[in-house]
């Protein structure tokens, strides 16, 4: 839902970073969707375990290249006044001799101050926390109430 909100909100950006994600890796989609065409064949012949496994692996490499067009859009241009402890850096960002690192961990209260020091327009990443988690939850969640195994009903 996010992420759709994102795309519509950068949709100039988000369209022009969706064509060259899908021309990037075109030929390596091409190849996933026809094994996910494959399976769903087979799927529809013997079980629909298949079926569902071919829906994914056709569906996996356009929500990849949905997801990274989406992230693309959400990289700023910040004023270090306007930084946050914690706001996650694009690219590493050389001040002088040291070299502040991109991590997961974030901006730390003395990389911002060495920022502020100099003054320098710096590249963030913004973003939905957790957000590809609540997707595959939630997928897994629609999966095993459809696919009638009986785990549904082991979960409660």
């Amino acid at each position: 839902m996010a992420s759709t909100y994102f795309a519509f909100k950068n949709s100039k950006n988000f369209k022009k970073e969706f064509k060259i994600s899908y021309k990037t890796n075109l030929r390596l989609n091409v190849i996933i969707m026809f094994f996910g065409i494959l399976i769903m064949v087979f799927g529809l012949i013997s079980n629909e375990i298949l079926l569902f496994l071919g829906i994914m692996l056709f569906i996996l490499p356009l929500l990849y290249i949905y997801t990274k067009a989406v992230d693309k859009t959400m990289i700023k241009n910040v004023n270090p006044k306007d930084l946050m402890e914690g706001d996650w850096l694009y690219r590493d960002v050389k001040i002088g001799k040291r070299v502040i690192k991109a991590n997961w961990d974030g901006l730390t209260k003395e990389d911002i101050r060495l920022l502020h020091k100099r003054n320098k327009l710096v590249l963030i990443k913004r973003g939905v926390a957790f957000g590809p988690a609540f997707l595959i939850s939630f997928l897994l969640l629609i999966y095993f109430y459809f696919i009638n195994t009986g785990l549904w009903n082991s979960l409660w």
